[in-house]
């Protein structure tokens, strides 16, 4: 089996960051799917090194994963790492895993060990990219609704309580145990040593 093709998909996500999708062909028909992590001022430059890096793997064996990494690392980028370079070749390092599972007819993750759990937490993010600070705050309260118990982020001007964690102005939104770690911290504190 031998790499034929590689390419990008850049989705404009409606948000304030896209999404960059790799997709690897084969000859025998098989293609696997990579997403890459990306910034919004960078997403573009990924998308070249991305391309770039086809040279590295077409007309190869996808399932040589590991000689992919090592020759983009040290002959494509010259032993000098940098944040889209990594997320170039995780990207097509995850596509090359997907074909490597549908070729040996498994899951993946019976490719790298087996299933850890049955199940497991998502981080949900479904308020960044742009809007009100009341706003984001709507859309926070919506998760547990949805069924998500684990948020991140930032609030800038207002304040309000999620799940265990209080968050404020510049402050840290939680995960419910840091915020119980962050509650009895208040606890043994005078309240004019709190974080506002």
């Amino acid at each position: 089996m031998k790499i034929t093709n590689l390419k990008t998909y850049l989705v404009d996500s409606g948000s304030a960051k896209h999404w960059l999708f790799v997709k690897v062909e084969t000859d025998e028909g098989l293609h696997g799917w990579g997403e890459a992590y990306t910034q919004l001022d960078r997403d573009r430059q990924l998308e070249v090194q991305i391309q770039e890096l086809a040279r590295y793997v077409e007309g190869r064996n996808p399932l040589n994963i590991k000689h992919f990494c090592f020759m983009a690392y040290n002959d494509f980028a010259g032993k000098r790492g940098s944040l889209e370079l990594f997320c170039a070749i995780s990207a097509i390092e995850q596509a090359l895993w997907d074909i490597a599972g549908k070729a040996a007819g498994q899951p993946v993750y019976n490719l790298l060990g087996g299933a850890f759990r049955e199940k497991i937490r998502v981080y949900a993010n479904g308020w960044g990219g742009g809007g009100t600070p009341e706003q984001a705050a709507e859309a926070a309260g919506e998760r547990p609704r949805l069924g998500h118990s684990h948020r991140s982020g930032r609030v800038d001007e207002i304040r309000i309580d999620v799940g265990d964690a209080r968050i404020g102005p510049g402050q840290q939104w939680w995960h419910p145990k840091q915020g119980q770690r962050h509650g009895r911290r208040q606890q043994t504190q005078p309240p004019e040593q709190h974080p506002q």
